[in-house]
């Protein structure tokens, strides 16, 4: 079961092209920070424009939260992915606001996708067993509430932040006269598709079993840092799509887990309220379930090396932007200069 996920594609994929492959590292990285940032921006705005609704409960705001929260997400993996060549416009306290913000969206975020999952399975449940659910439900839409004076709070503080990340990203200082040029754009994307790679093979072979709570989420976060690496690219390469597919279902699995760790231990403490017990076993029994269906398809085409295709495919692209990004290069990029960090200004 998928809940509240797969958000549509950002600007980004459309902005680039072959040719920004070919420009230098610096200046490709920042052309796609601005872009997500801008999406950010209009996302947070989007939220703030609907904060009575989001008091609420309403579900348009539930989406505009999501679109905020991944929008937000999408900029700190990439500043991640690329903080050599944005130290110098991106500050680690301002890496640490960003992660701030987006965590201070997860309480609603969860809630509301719990309280979409509580919704289906009422129909299912017996009156008796609906006692249980509606203590649950209920205690779900408090800590929505609870959770959105957070969430908005988050959208006015990255607003603050937009005007001078902007102007630092906007300009960066580069050395004319030495000896090597620069990286090209393309060639620091791929080694960073395969860093990225690596990481989330190393981390989806840590999960033993579906109760694996740290493994698990471990893997979903470097599923969702490869995939934010590989969207702005993912146009460019025949194989492109069907990655940022499979990484959007692998996410989707693993998404269903930390819905059941994170459920879990709601309906357990609500159980010992005698009227409401048939029903919160039920559902607990259910979401157990969701949890075992969810951790049987990772195994299935992840685990114990079944996902070694896919991760082959990953290579694959890395490689077809290299050689995009090294058309007119008579020398190919070293490792050690896709990672030089340059100092004449660029506006």
């Amino acid at each position: 079961m998928s809940l509240w996920r797969r958000p549509p594609s950002g600007p980004v994929e459309r902005m680039v092209d072959q040719s920004l492959l070919r420009e230098p590292a610096d200046r490709g990285v920042r052309l796609v920070a601005l872009s997500l940032l801008s999406h950010a921006q209009k996302a947070g705005d989007k939220l703030e424009s609907l904060s009575q609704e989001l008091q609420d409960g309403d579900a348009g705001s539930d989406t505009a939260l999501h679109d905020f929260r991944v929008a937000v997400r999408r900029l700190r993996s990439w500043i991640r992915a690329f903080h050599p060549q944005l130290s110098d416009a991106v500050s680690r306290k301002q890496q640490r606001r960003l992660s701030k913000i987006a965590d201070a969206t997860g309480a609603t975020r969860d809630a509301t996708v719990h309280l979409e999952w509580l919704r289906d399975e009422r129909r299912a449940l017996s009156a008796r067993q609906r006692v249980g659910h509606t203590l649950i439900r209920k205690r779900m839409q408090k800590k929505r509430r609870d959770g959105s004076d957070s969430a908005l709070s988050a959208a006015t503080e990255f607003h603050a932040m937009i005007a001078k990340l902007s102007r630092r990203l906007k300009v960066y200082r580069c050395d004319v006269l030495a000896p090597d040029p620069p990286a090209r754009f393309g060639a620091i994307v791929a080694l960073r598709l395969l860093t990225e790679s690596e990481s989330l093979r190393t981390d989806l072979a840590a999960i033993r079993q579906s109760t694996d709570i740290d493994a698990s989420h471990r893997a979903r976060i470097a599923a969702k840092r490869l995939r934010y690496v590989a969207e702005p690219v993912s146009k460019l390469a025949h194989n492109g799509a069907s990655i940022i597919d499979t990484l959007k279902t692998l996410q989707d699995a693993l998404g269903d887990l930390h819905d059941v760790h994170v459920l879990s231990p709601e309906i357990e403490a609500a159980v010992e309220d005698a009227d409401a017990r048939p029903g919160l076993l039920r559902l607990s029994r259910r979401l157990q379930e969701r949890g075992a269906r969810a951790y049987a398809d990772i195994e299935q085409h992840w685990l114990q090396d079944a996902g070694a295709s896919f991760f082959d495919r990953v290579s694959e692209l890395a490689a077809d932007i290299t050689r995009c990004a090294s058309v007119g290069v008579e020398t190919a990029v070293t490792p050690d200069k896709a990672l030089f960090a340059p100092s004449v200004e660029i506006k």
